[in-house]
């Protein structure tokens, strides 16, 4: 049995069924922060099974936890072809990824990341397949999310909609690739010799950059991986980064999601990506919602923008 796997019951799945239908309407226009918080309230409610391994996830250190079986009934229209300010999914399965979601932490947003909500649409665009972000369709790189941002989430959320058994997940773990490094090449990734760049999901004049380590010197070590905007300081720090992007594609784990999975993965301890597919633009297409955590609002103390805690520049 893989412990990574938790399936949903059937007295567990219409347990959230009638929680997020009995719920769903006084939390549609919530701000939010608002919302942010009334879903970790509200999800103290989710069946104990299911809180009990979510918590577990959070405390032991656990890489990713894929959930599987959630409640599917609800329509899902045609997948969009174009982003909109706000998601666009049924906001019956937004507000059931929030409620697990904030049990690992506090959803936050960026208010200068194009299209960005506590919980945001995945799917392919078709103007955007050769680009490096998560709406196209070419293999997507290894990365963590926002490696570049101080802000960066400690969880990343996604639930599927609507699957494609082609794209499928990979997720690689720091401290497995760590073990497969030669002693140079990680002395090397832990030095300050690269610098993180922004990608083109944030707009226009808002660019960031900042200059760290791939891997933290520790038995548990931090991940700060994103090879497509990343700038090597120093010819040993460019040798040391293909070492670890040959090392990952020998290391790593596959997950194609199901429509109603739900994965959770640690954003410090493992990169991620997805691989190539081919997205028919018909309204068929594979389709995500994803949300991004963090354990503590410090983490957030000097970014945030304007009045709302949970809303970061």
């Amino acid at each position: 049995m893989n412990n990574a796997v938790f399936e949903i019951e059937r007295h567990e799945r219409d347990q959230i069924e009638a929680l997020v239908a009995g719920n769903a309407v006084a939390f549609a226009d919530k701000a939010s922060d608002s919302f942010s918080y009334g879903c970790i309230e509200l999800g103290t409610r989710l069946p104990s099974r299911v809180r009990r391994r979510l918590h577990r996830m959070r405390v032991s250190g656990e890489t990713h936890l894929l959930i599987r079986g959630l409640p599917t009934r609800h329509h899902v229209p045609e997948t969009p072809g174009q982003k909109r300010d706000s998601c666009q999914a049924p906001f019956y399965y937004q507000f059931m990824s929030a409620l697990f979601s904030a049990q690992m932490g506090f959803m936050y947003r960026f208010s200068n990341k194009r299209g960005h909500a506590m919980v945001e649409d995945v799917f392919p665009i078709s103007s955007d397949s050769e680009k490096q972000i998560g709406s196209n369709s070419i293999q997507l790189d290894w990365h963590v999310e926002d490696a570049f941002h101080k802000a960066r989430a400690d969880y990343v959320s996604l639930l599927c909609l609507r699957s494609d058994p082609a794209a499928r997940t990979l997720l690689a773990a720091a401290r497995k690739i760590v073990e497969e490094l030669p002693e140079e090449t990680r002395m090397q990734l832990q030095r300050r010799d690269y610098t993180f760049h922004s990608d083109e999901t944030f707009l226009s004049g808002q660019a960031f950059k900042r200059t760290s380590y791939i891997i933290e010197p520790s038995q548990d070590p931090e991940f700060l991986f994103d090879p497509a905007f990343t700038a090597a300081n120093s010819k040993a720090a460019e040798l040391a980064l293909i070492t670890l992007a040959e090392r990952i594609e020998r290391c790593h784990q596959s997950i194609a999601l199901q429509t109603g999975d739900l994965l959770i993965f640690d954003n410090r301890r493992v990169a991620h990506s997805r691989t190539e597919y081919q997205p028919r633009h018909d309204g068929s297409d594979r389709w995500l919602v994803r949300s991004l955590m963090v354990e503590s609002t410090w983490k957030l103390k000097d970014s945030v923008s304007g009045t709302d805690p949970l809303t970061v520049a």
